[in-house]
């Protein structure tokens, strides 16, 4: 994860979110994977579950090639990927 965040050109690892989301890499102890894609999931369930789950914790999501925060939104990633996560 963290080499694939240093692939960021400095200004988009230095705005607070990306600089948080760095900064919490060394205390995850948790994972939560899903496999589902969009084409399966049109409601956005799995999506919605996952952001349950981190919610209380204030994780984070690794989806497209972007990592989101806990309310799913984009932290730092690919131009083109989603803003947001969940049904458009």
């Amino acid at each position: 994860m963290r080499n694939w965040l240093g692939e960021f050109g400095s200004v988009h690892r230095s705005t607070p979110r990306a600089k948080a989301l760095i900064s919490n890499l060394d205390r995850i102890t948790t994972c939560y994977g899903s496999v589902t894609t969009p084409a399966f999931d049109r409601q956005g369930r799995a999506v919605a579950a996952l952001l349950r789950l981190l919610g209380p914790t204030g994780g984070f999501v690794f989806a497209h090639q972007s990592f989101y925060d806990s309310r799913g939104r984009r932290v730092i990633g690919l131009p083109g990927d989603p803003t947001r996560l969940g049904p458009r």
